[in-house]
């Protein structure tokens, strides 16, 4: 199997566990190797994300009010870049909460499938971001594009819930929980590396 129809077959089995699928047990590599190879995921999400910050760019300088964050009067280069770094380290930020989920629920065996799919879920995911910032940049924040926006929100959180629940089987109490850690970890690693990009880049 050549590595793009890996990695299609891979998400396809995240797709199945955000559908209560009981398939993906089948599709997802969860071996060590598996694991491993899951970063792999990277290769088709940066790129992604790169094309997600240019859209979110054109979006601010279209507003009524553009924003007024330091990072904003850096050059467009260095403001996507310190953003793909954000983005890699919230990526960094999820899959160490899931690793320390998964050993404090007693639940270390999961821990391969949920880190699995929680890196075969960002390419899909941040396509959903990607279309949806692009329809912002274009159009506006018109009623479609709002609407649009909502949607994708509402699949990224079926997505991520799936890989959740399907992966440590546990109840929805923990999901919320987890997913809410992902939430903070996500913004909090994300400010850090804006902040400092920040200050290294617009004095």
């Amino acid at each position: 199997m050549g590595r793009f129809e890996y990695a299609a077959s891979q998400i396809s089995a995240v797709w199945k566990m955000a559908r209560n699928d009981p398939d993906w047990r089948e599709d997802l590599d969860a071996s060590v190797d598996g694991v491993f190879r899951s970063f792999e995921a990277a290769f088709y999400a940066i790129p992604l994300s790169v094309i997600l910050f240019a859209f979110f760019l054109r979006a601010a300088a279209n507003a009524e009010e553009p924003p007024s964050a330091p990072l904003f009067s850096a050059s467009p280069a260095i403001f996507i870049g310190v953003q793909t770094v954000a983005y890699i380290a919230e990526w960094a930020a999820g899959v160490t909460l899931l690793a320390i989920a998964a050993r404090s629920l007693n639940a270390s065996r999961s821990a391969a499938p949920l880190i699995a799919s929680y890196n075969w879920a960002q390419p899909p995911i941040t396509a959903l971001q990607t279309v949806t910032m692009g329809g912002i940049a274009i159009t506006g924040a018109s009623a479609s594009s709002v609407a649009i926006a909502f949607a994708s929100i509402i699949l990224q959180m079926i997505i991520l819930w799936g890989v959740v629940r399907r992966a440590l089987e546990c109840d929805i109490g923990v999901t919320v929980a987890i997913l809410a850690g992902l939430l903070v970890s996500s913004i909090l690693a994300a400010s850090l590396v804006v902040n400092l990009g920040a200050a290294l880049f617009t004095g």
